[in-house]
């Protein structure tokens, strides 16, 4: 085997390891009937300098909920439902945004009635914007049918 052919090998097995594929895992309180709720509010993480809460309500109300983000003190009194977001970021000649785990709580107890996590360990191709509509359809479904 020549040089060349075991570089092509060892560069093909590099980078095979290094576009390794992505996670979602879910879990749902069977009792929290998510498509019923109505007002949504996704709080705001502090160190979130990409304004994900607000792409967060974007994309549940394009799916028919009512929702708005902010800070935790500016919570409507009619929430039912907040949601809370922890995400990391990295930058490979771009940044981007490699994990989101998202956790849907009831408001007057903290009571957790949804979670979801996705890790891409690489630059996938995925915009920030399909990736959160991935994950919310994944914990809630499809687009909230009107009555």
């Amino acid at each position: 085997m020549s040089v060349s052919m075991k570089r092509f090998l060892i560069l093909f097995a590099v980078l095979g390891l290094a576009t390794a594929c992505a996670s979602l895992s879910t879990w749902k309180d069977p009792k929290a009937q998510l498509q019923k709720r109505q007002h949504f509010y996704v709080e705001s993480e502090l160190a979130d300098g990409h304004d994900l809460h607000v792409a967060i309500a974007t994309e549940l109300r394009a799916m028919g909920y009512n929702a708005t983000s902010g800070y935790l003190t500016m919570m409507p009194k009619d929430t039912d439902t907040l949601v809370s977001f922890q995400s990391r970021w990295t930058w490979d000649f771009t940044t981007y945004l490699i994990e989101l785990d998202l956790q849907m709580r009831d408001p007057k107890t903290g009571r957790i009635v949804a979670t979801v996590s996705y890790h891409r360990p690489g630059l996938g191709g995925t915009s920030t914007e399909d990736l959160i509509k991935r994950v919310l359809t994944e914990i809630m479904g499809a687009k909230k049918s009107t009555p």
